[in-house]
Order: structure tokens, then C-alpha cells, then sequence
């Protein structure tokens, strides 16, 4: 069975769309949803419960309550699956026809136990109006940790991709009260083995122009301490190399431009003191900028 793990927060204006595309898939065995409302203040779970009336035992709804972040969101939704696969899925983004059922095909291919699509068709309102196609990133079809390393903009553990249940079991689970729980699990897994295999020729559909998880850290501030933190975490699995670097960084470096331009990669080279204290305070600086504006 796979079971597609949707985490929902103030979506009401797309969690309809989004679970219509699961259902629209044609799959070769049975599937479930379970949606979590994570403390939705807009309506979102009185729009759950109207569609778990409407599709039945295969759609459940889990309430939280109050708002305890997306990685807890996705732990009570898994913990109370039945899947031996789960489907992440985002509240926000669309499933095209097809595609779940050729990220399955390509797990069995590769006998992987992650898989993600090639690609992210990013829209705003309307998937037949799309702005720009993404790539993710991958070497000979797989994306490991040196990919997660290359960019922070679409590595395959983006967040929205197909995993067998010992991916989840291998890791613990997502971290809870975090920002960062997607980057950081996918991390997780991959210095632990299971790196993503990326199908051919696969999309989704990616919405943009609402605020996200990323981009709430952004406005916090928090998104490079969070990621810098998971990787400390997992030292001793790292590179010998990749982990004398993370050694040298501070808590407030900015984590993430470093992952952008390569730094922290086998061979890669980081910034010299001076650079990446004028950095640091130059991001402070913005950090104050949003908060006083309230942007």
C-alpha cells in the first residue's frame, strides 16, 4: 500500500486540488491518505473533514490542535499510516496523472528505497501557466550527499518524493518544531545510505507566491542555524574533509549560500574569516530589516 503523508497548514485555498491529484493517480495497489491538520486557523480542517465524507475510508483526517510545525505533522501522519511506501506530498503542490505510479516502477527498477522526479514545474494559481522548470539535482540518475551539498535549491530530498518505510525508520522520523524538518530529514537519510534515485522524464507541479516553510525561515532568520545544527549532528558520518569544514563555521554563518556555491563540497573551500564575518553581519542586517518592517 502507499500511503501519502499530507501535512496541512492554512491551506485551504489548495489542499483540494492537491488531494483530487492524488486520487487521479492509477496505481497497481491500494492507497491511503492521511491528512494531518497542523492547527490551521483559515478553515483548512472543516474543508478536511468535507473531503474525508466524500472519499471514505481511504482519506483520513488528524487534527493537532495548535500549530506544532511540519515535521510533526508529517510524524503523526506516517505513525498512523498502514503503507509500506509513503507519498510526501505538500498541502500546496499538484501530482500530475501518472507520475506517482512511475516513481513506484523506478523504485522497483532500481530496487531504491527513495524516489523523487526530475523535475519541479513551478506555478502560481493555474498548472497550465507555468513559469519556470527546475531541475533537480542529481549525478548518473542519484542524488547523494554531494548533491545535497551542491545546491540547497533542489536536491531530490526536497521534500515531496516517494520512500519506502525503512527510509523513515532509518532516521527516527522528522525533526519537530523546526523550519527545516524536510532538509534536514533528507540529509539524515542520505549520509545513512539511502540516497534518492531521480525517475526520467517526472514531474510535479511546485506553487510558489505564498509563504512556505523556507521562507519563514528566511524571515526568522533561523533556516542556516537549524541546517548547520542537523549536520553537526551527523559529524561522524560525514567526510573526513566535508566535516572539518562544518567544524570551522559558527553558529550564524550563512549555511546555505555556502551549500549554494559549492564551499562545503570535497575539494570546495571556504570563505576566510573576515568574508564570512562581514556576511554574517550583513544577514543580521536583513534579519533586523524584515522584522522591523514586518516583512
Amino acid at each position: 500500500m502507499i500511503s501519502y503523508i499530507l501535512p496541512v497548514y492554512n491551506g485551504a485555498r489548495f489542499v483540494r486540488e492537491t488531494v483530487d491529484s492524488a486520487y487521479a493517480q492509477e496505481l497497481d495497489q491500494p492507497f491511503e491518505v492521511v491528512a494531518v491538520n497542523d492547527g490551521s486557523s483559515d478553515g483548512s480542517l472543516a474543508l478536511l473533514r468535507e473531503i474525508e465524507k466524500t472519499r471514505g475510508d481511504s482519506f483520513r483526517v488528524i487534527d493537532h490542535g495548535t500549530n506544532k510545525g511540519e515535521g510533526a505533522a508529517r510524524n503523526t501522519a506516517i505513525r498512523a499510516s498502514e503503507g509500506d511506501l509513503l507519498y510526501i506530498v505538500d498541502a500546496d503542490n499538484v501530482l500530475p496523472e501518472g507520475m506517482v505510479q512511475r516513481e513506484v516502477d523506478w523504485l522497483r527498477e532500481k530496487n531504491a528505497d527513495a524516489v523523487s522526479v526530475s523535475e519541479l514545474h513551478i506555478f502560481r494559481t493555474d498548472t497550465s501557466k507555468i513559469e519556470d522548470v527546475s531541475p533537480v539535482t542529481a549525478t548518473d540518475g542519484v542524488s547523494g550527499l554531494n548533491e545535497l551539498l551542491t545546491t540547497w535549491q533542489n536536491p531530490a530530498s526536497h521534500g515531496n518524493y516517494l520512500m519506502t518505510r525503512a527510509v523513515y525508520d532509518a532516521v527516527g522520523g522528522y525533526q519537530e518544531g523546526l523550519t527545516m524538518s524536510a532538509w534536514t530529514f533528507g540529509m539524515k537519510h542520505i549520509v545513512r545510505g539511502f540516497p534518492v534515485h531521480v525517475a526520467p522524464d517526472t514531474y510535479y507541479f511546485h506553487r510558489v507566491g505564498h509563504e512556505g516553510n523556507w521562507l519563514r525561515g528566511e524571515r526568522l532568520g533561523i533556516n542556516d542555524r537549524l541546517g548547520l545544527e542537523a549536520v553537526r549532528e551527523e559529524r561522524d558520518r560525514l567526510p573526513p574533509d566535508v566535516a572539518a569544514k562544518v567544524d570551522q563555521l559558527n553558529d550564524d554563518d550563512a549555511f546555505f549560500a555556502y551549500l549554494e556555491q559549492g564551499r562545503l563540497l570535497p575539494g570546495g573551500e571556504l570563505p576566510s574569516k573576515w568574508e564570512r564575518a562581514r556576511t554574517r553581519w550583513s544577514r543580521k542586517a536583513l534579519v533586523r530589516y524584515r522584522r522591523i518592517r514586518g516583512a
